[in-house]
Parts: structure tokens; sequence; C-alpha cells
């Protein structure tokens, strides 16, 4: 590989996706991927929100918001972020990964921790709890 080359993409478990427009709808986990389908996770969907699964097309999930040429997608799903390490906890509010150490709340489950920069939003936006 040159100096010019990029390493090609690659969708892995636990990488977080958000939609590219705006709007377009929620953040989800990747679970697993099978060909040209990946099964991802949403810890907000399905009934009473409590986290729902489904298949999204393996085309349809990107490294960036914007095309080779500079222009802004506006269908698909952008790379939000992925764990370094095993040992992180996703944050529910702002679906990235965390070390132990930044997290406000620890629920041992994906999507249902938050970090200490979303509690503090959270509690200036409603009050400290």
């Amino acid at each position: 590989m040159t100096a010019t080359e990029t390493a090609p993409f690659e969708i892995q478990p636990r990488q977080t996706y958000t939609p590219c427009r705006e709007g377009g709808g929620r953040r989800f986990v990747v679970v697993k991927v099978d060909g040209d389908r990946a099964e991802v996770w949403d810890p907000f969907g399905g009934p009473r929100g409590l986290g729902s699964s489904r298949w999204v097309a393996v085309r349809n999930l990107h490294a960036s918001g914007t095309t080779q040429h500079g222009r802004q997608r506006r269908t698909g799903y952008r790379l939000l972020s992925q764990p370094t390490s095993k040992w992180q906890e996703l944050c529910g509010s702002c679906m990235r990964w965390h070390d132990e150490d930044d997290m406000a709340v620890i629920a041992h489950g994906w999507g249902h921790s938050t970090c200490k920069p979303c509690k503090a939003a959270n509690d200036k936006r409603y009050g400290a709890q």
C-alpha cells in the first residue's frame, strides 16, 4: 500500500452508525456481518423502546458521510464510532464507545450506559438529580 492509498473500509461488529442525512433514522450497532447484509441492533427500537434487531444492506454502510467527490451523502449510514478495546461501554445518548473511567452510569448492556459528557449535558438541560 502506498502513502496515498488508504486501507479498505471494513464493517465489523460493535461499530455504531448514524444516518448520513439528518432526521433519516436512528443510530444502531452492528451485531454481525453475513455476506452482503449486516444484522444491526437499535438500543431504543422495538416494543417499549427496549431494543430491536434488523438487517441492513452492507452497501448502505459508509466510512463517512461524504462521497469520494466530497458531496454530502443523502442516503445510507455513516460510521459514528467503534470501540478500541473489548472493555469499552456504549453510551446510549451519543452512541460512542468509552472506557469505564469515562462513564457516569454503567448499565452493562449496549446503549443503556451514559458517559460523563452526556450526563453533564442532561443535568444541565433537565437539572441534576
